[in-house]
């Protein structure tokens, strides 16, 4: 949200009139959109009290093309529709129907460019027949997220991009390492077989990093595995789902949050000491000169 704050107050005046959509448990699955570089995280959250954290229980960047077994690459309504419409069938429901799908809103232009690229129209396409073929089903609720407002809630830098991913890549290694896990807004779910520290390559960027932890968790996901073709080797876009499905959940429970306020406003105090503790979580943190 963004505004004047009699524009704030309106807006959230809006969303807190809209009937909550969290129960127990809630799966969410959150869709960075594109042909070679589609990613998406699916989260579990099993209980609606203060401290249940998210689960993290499928995390995976792929190429459609490899991942549909469509090859033809003609850029047309039907190739799209049938390429999105595997996607819909075998992913989105394929297994857990998720109650709430978020996907990150494409941008028509980018980097100041007066003109819309192919590959920013060809997203935009996607994202539409994505949406379309979900809500014709009728089985959850689509929410269509902002990119540039993920960015600022998570970060705080003009390299919010690089930004983003060494946040991650560091829950990431606290999670797989087994420490500082109160630092990390979720958690792994149990559907991953860890035993112990991983040994991953040595990567010379975050994005490459987060890369090679994304595969190795899908590696070891005794429920969720995808055996798909490797995609691009880089990091941004998961990175970005990830954090657009816990975007979601934040907004989400903090709405409810507010609810409880207003009708017991007894609560304030708890909720204060909550929210103090959350807050640092993923506070937003300058990217390191260097990596690692």
């Amino acid at each position: 949200m963004s505004g004047t704050k009699g524009e704030l107050a309106e807006s959230l005046g809006r969303a807190l009139e809209q009937p909550s959509l969290l129960k127990e448990p809630f799966h969410v699955l959150a869709i960075d959109v594109g042909l070679r570089n589609f990613s998406f995280s699916r989260f579990r959250l099993e209980t609606l009290e203060e401290r249940g954290r998210p689960l993290l229980v499928q995390w995976y960047k792929m190429d459609l093309h490899q991942y549909t077994g469509i090859e033809n690459e003609e850029f047309t309504p039907v190739n799209y529709s049938q390429i999105m419409g595997h996607v819909v069938r075998d992913l989105v429901y394929a297994s857990d129907v998720p109650d709430v799908v978020v996907v990150e809103r494409q941008r028509f232009r980018t980097m100041g460019n007066k003109n819309v690229f192919e590959h920013i129209l060809k997203s935009n396409i996607l994202e539409s027949i994505l949406v379309a073929t979900i809500l014709a089903k009728g089985s959850c609720h689509v929410e269509s997220q902002s990119p540039q407002k993920m960015a600022s809630y998570w970060t705080g830098s003009k390299d919010s991009k690089t930004e983003r991913m060494v946040k991650v890549a560091r829950w990431m290694d606290l999670l797989l390492a087994g420490q500082g896990l109160h630092e990390v807004p979720f958690a792994l779910g149990e559907c991953y077989a860890l035993h112990s520290p991983p040994k991953l390559p040595a990567a010379r960027s975050p994005s490459r990093h987060l890369y090679d932890q994304m595969l190795y968790l899908n590696s070891v996901n005794s429920v969720y595995k995808i055996d798909a073709a490797e995609s691009r080797r880089k990091g941004d876009d998961v990175a970005d789902s990830l954090l657009h499905g816990l975007c979601y959940l934040d907004f989400e429970r903090n709405k409810a949050r507010l609810r409880r306020l207003l009708l017991d406003p007894s609560h304030a105090a708890a909720e204060t000491s909550h929210a103090s503790v959350a807050a640092a979580a993923h506070a937003p943190q300058s990217a390191p000169d260097a990596w690692p």
